[in-house]
């Protein structure tokens, strides 16, 4: 008995040893949850500041920028090849020094640090194995950017419990890449006027179908007037998009049925209903281009395959314009531009060469193409302004012309049609420059007038242009890659509604708000009203585009249906009137049109 007495004092001890034990263990398992837990905390803490530091940094410079230049370094724009630590960050580098602090993390804790690093479009890429090779930063490879910051944050946390295994300090750390990164324009129409913008139709209106037109847009709509009729339907047409009509605060005023879907989708102001080009600037004219004067002089200023401006019926590169011949003149130093309309009467190609790799063409006095065929190969076509726009389109084409410009989407290097006037952003001077007696009175009487493109109904007699090719190395070298995939574009500065110039004269993108009133992008400033801001384009089975044809707000398309027209087009404009029969679809582009936005890619 004695003996069991003493063998169950000996098993409590041995209990007592045993739950002491697992004391040690329990305890150890409870302090590394409380340190890893602590630290968890500390780690998401770390993250959203260096977020809200990153994104802070490349908005301060997208805030101030006026184009894409501006996203150089050296400018308004600070870089850091390797990380800098704050407080110590310079220009727009200290914007993500003070966010850090304020959401928790500043060097002025001895336990934590925030670094700053950044780079712009002009530092190579560093992963050879992106296709197509783009910009980006080391932590987001083959992101395409203009410019990125990424923000380094982090804190050395005492351990508690943890302490007993030796472990007296961990870290929490996180990063972040903001970017001023490649957005896809969303939707196939987009319209841009507001409800007190005036146009010849439906002042509010931004899309209005008379006749029997079907208009399908699969990739979406965008109509920025909030009045009742932004969409109006007067007539047997219908507007059919699966993917969905949004609106920003207005309607439409259509038949049941005639607009699908029913209804639209009625949302408040934001970026889906701003200018997609906003801080683009305008398409650049090739620096380097050659301006070789193309003087024009017989009686009707007319182009052909026997003019010996174009041997073999291939006209190069140029400034064309027409002009008198003097008694006397024997050579283009004495001619005299006239301003006079230049008209193509035979079958001629634009694709000679200018010693660049995309050449450019401007065409002073506005062109006409009769019953001709003519080939636009690649390059740059400006059409820079005419004497009488009340009787001269600045481009016209009649509708027996055939006008081939590419054969498919992404096949060349694709060609842009600039509508505008001879003051095209101060771009035009050297081509002004190189002509000999064009004087000053001429130059600035060159006004902006509206541009017509008829396209035909049989195969002879047609329209195809295919816009650029934006991977293509001619539209990279002549820095047009961010307009790819543009075919045509009308000038933002020849606009009723009134855009922002940079100190050079240069349009910036942005809608002119500096009026006033309470809500200003509904009230901008305007230009003197004109009716010249219009786009007319044929819609037939045998018109082909390719790509995006672009007008600023203020203007307007007029689009003639007639037939089924199926196209991988794009078309933002301010406002759109359909008229006529047949069905228009707008598939979009195979490569869409992209816009900068300032986000988070890593």
């Amino acid at each position: 008995m004695t003996t069991m007495r003493n063998f169950r004092k000996r098993r409590r001890g041995q209990v007592i040893v045993m739950v002491t034990l697992c004391l040690f263990v329990l305890c150890g398992i409870l302090g590394l949850a409380v340190d890893l837990g602590w630290m968890y905390f500390v780690r998401k803490a770390a993250q959203a500041a260096a977020d809200a530091a990153a994104i802070a940094a490349v908005k301060n410079v997208k805030d101030s920028a006026a184009s894409l230049a501006d996203y150089s370094c050296g400018g308004i724009a600070t870089c850091a090849a390797t990380p800098v630590d704050c407080p110590g960050a310079p220009g727009n580098l200290q914007s993500a020094c003070l966010y850090a602090a304020q959401n928790g993390f500043s060097a002025a804790n001895s336990r934590q640090w925030v670094s700053v690093q950044a780079s712009d479009r002009n530092t190579p890429p560093t992963v050879a194995a992106c296709n197509p090779l783009v910009y980006h930063p080391p932590t987001a490879p083959c992101v395409d950017t203009y410019y990125w910051v990424t923000v380094r944050v982090g804190e050395r946390i005492p351990q508690l419990f943890s302490a007993v295994l030796g472990n007296f300090m961990g870290t929490s750390a996180a990063r972040a890449t903001a970017a001023v990164a490649q957005s896809e324009v969303l939707g196939s129409l987009i319209l841009l006027n507001r409800q007190n913008e005036r146009w010849p139709f439906d002042t509010g209106t931004n899309l209005r179908l008379y006749g029997t037109p079907t208009v399908h847009v699969p990739g979406g709509i965008f109509l920025s007037s909030n009045t009742s009729q932004a969409g109006l339907i007067q007539g047997r047409g219908r507007v059919d998009s699966p993917s969905g009509t949004r609106i920003r605060g207005g309607g439409v005023n259509a038949p049941p049925g005639q607009w699908e879907v029913w209804p639209p989708k009625i949302e408040g102001d934001g970026s889906p209903f701003w200018d997609p080009m906003r801080g683009k600037g305008q398409p650049p004219i090739y620096p380097n281009a050659n301006y070789i004067p193309v003087p024009i002089v017989s009686n009707k200023a007319t182009l052909s395959s026997t003019n010996p401006l174009c041997p073999g019926g291939v006209c190069p590169p140029g400034n064309y314009y027409a002009a008198e011949v003097p008694k006397g003149c024997v050579n283009p130093s004495c001619m005299i531009p006239t301003g006079d309309p230049i008209e193509i009467g035979g079958n001629v190609t634009f694709g000679g060469t200018s010693g660049t790799l995309f050449p450019t063409y401007v065409f002073f006095g506005g062109l006409t193409m009769g019953q001709s065929r003519v080939e636009f190969g690649s390059g740059e076509y400006v059409f820079a302004g005419v004497k009488d726009p009340s009787r001269t389109s600045v481009f016209n084409t009649d509708n027996k012309t055939l006008l081939i410009g590419g054969t498919g989407e992404n096949v060349d290097a694709g060609r842009v049609l600039i509508f505008t006037d001879s003051s095209y952003e101060g771009r035009l001077y050297n081509a002004r420059t190189g002509i000999p007696n064009f004087s000053n009175s001429l130059w600035s009487s060159l006004q902006f007038g509206d541009a017509s493109v008829k396209s035909g109904n049989n195969a002879g007699s047609h329209v195809e242009l295919y816009g650029l090719y934006k991977l293509d190395p001619a539209v990279i070298d002549a820095g047009l890659q961010e307009f790819a995939p543009l075919v045509m574009w009308q000038d933002q500065l020849n606009s009723n509604v009134k855009y922002v110039t940079d100190a050079f004269g240069h349009s910036t993108g942005q809608i002119d708000i500096s009026c006033g009133g309470a809500y200003p992008l509904d009230t901008p400033c305007m230009n003197p009203e004109s009716p010249y801001r219009q786009l007319e384009i044929w819609s037939t089975p045998y018109a082909k585009y390719g790509g995006v044809i672009y007008q600023p707000r203020g203007s307007w398309t007029w689009l003639q249906a007639a037939g089924d027209y199926v196209g991988p087009l794009q078309l933002i404009s301010g406002a759109l009137n359909t008229t006529g029969v047949g069905n228009l679809t707008l598939t979009g582009p195979m490569i869409p049109m992209t816009v900068w936005v300032t986000a988070l890619v890593e």
